[in-house]
């Protein structure tokens, strides 16, 4: 590839007649390989289990931590682990949700009560 230039050719040949096509050349193909998630990164996986353990339990692996979230949030009871077996999500319960959003209201003072109101 680097002879592609004709002065860098020993031949005198090429198709380039620019000098260094060859190299640029080059360093753009590693720089497309390198941002684009080509062989230098790592892909990670992310597995949706009931426990890290349970992998008979698991609805699927993903790339993507947001569609992994995805499927923990349609599978109650459900967590997002890494490739080391660590929890980094676990799906909510409408039950537990509606708690939490009822706790974070009343403890901003954003909860406005019927009772309150007569």
């Amino acid at each position: 590839m680097e002879w592609l230039g004709q002065q860098e050719n020993p031949a005198g040949k090429g198709w380039a007649a620019e000098a260094g096509h060859g190299t640029k050349i080059l360093s753009i193909l590693k720089a497309i390989t390198v941002t684009s998630g080509g062989a230098s990164s790592a892909e990670v996986w992310y597995r949706v289990r009931k426990t890290w353990a349970d992998a008979a339990s698991q609805k699927g692996a993903f790339h993507s931590l947001d569609n992994a979230k995805r499927c923990a949030d349609e599978n109650a009871g459900y967590s997002v682990f890494d490739e080391s077996g660590k929890a980094l999500y676990t799906s909510q319960t409408p039950d537990e949700w509606l708690r939490y959003a009822v706790e974070r209201l009343e403890a901003d003072g954003d909860l406005l009560r019927l009772d309150s109101q007569i």
